[in-house]
């Protein structure tokens, strides 16, 4: 019914896309993940083209980056997993700078994208956004805690990969704070 009225009237654009969104979310439920990819896709293109019109939207194509992404995740497909989590972070970037509610988010996809980032070997998306993690962290009232260890740790990423990117770290004081976290993990400290 959607797209019938989306191709009639553009302004039930949004309607479709939560509809094939909400379709995604079903599919991917049931183990049906080429139908559920199909239909982020499909929503993720009809997002993207609303949220360039208005910035209203960006919220909303932030929510399907993060499902295909997840998506991808659960099928170990780690490139395109970083790919999207780094897309939905640069759109909600925006969003935070207008509404300080939004910084939680942006810290949540900060996150995924630096697992991304990670398993996919792409350390330097890391290195390059590294103080907006301590920002964002100061920013929330989280100080010195360890929630990029926390995560890469629940999120079982290898021990070889953090080892890695720590070398890669070397001692530049810019990300003595990532660098911190990452001997926690590499020490088998008690997070």
């Amino acid at each position: 019914i959607y797209r019938t009225l989306a191709e009639a009237n553009p302004a039930y654009s949004g309607d479709l896309a939560m509809t094939l969104n909400n379709l995604a979310a079903l599919f991917s439920n049931t183990g049906k993940m080429e139908a559920a990819k199909a239909h982020y896709e499909e929503a993720l293109q009809i997002r993207r083209a609303l949220a360039e019109a208005n910035p209203a939207y960006l919220g909303h194509l932030a929510t399907t980056l993060n499902n295909l992404a997840k998506l991808y995740e659960q099928q170990h497909q780690w490139r395109d997993d970083f790919t999207i989590f780094k897309e939905s972070y640069e759109a909600l970037v925006l969003r935070a700078s207008q509404n300080p509610l939004y910084r939680k988010s942006l810290l949540q996809f900060w996150l995924r994208a630096a697992e991304g980032a990670l398993r996919s070997g792409e350390f330097g998306w890391i290195v390059e956004h590294a103080q907006e993690y301590v920002h964002l962290k100061g920013a929330l009232g989280m100080g010195d805690g360890p929630l990029l260890a926390l995560a890469l740790k629940e999120w079982d990423v290898p021990i070889d990969t953090i080892r890695t990117f720590r070398e890669e770290l070397g001692d530049d004081p810019r990300y003595r704070a990532i660098a911190q976290e990452m001997e926690m993990l590499i020490g088998d400290e008690t997070i």
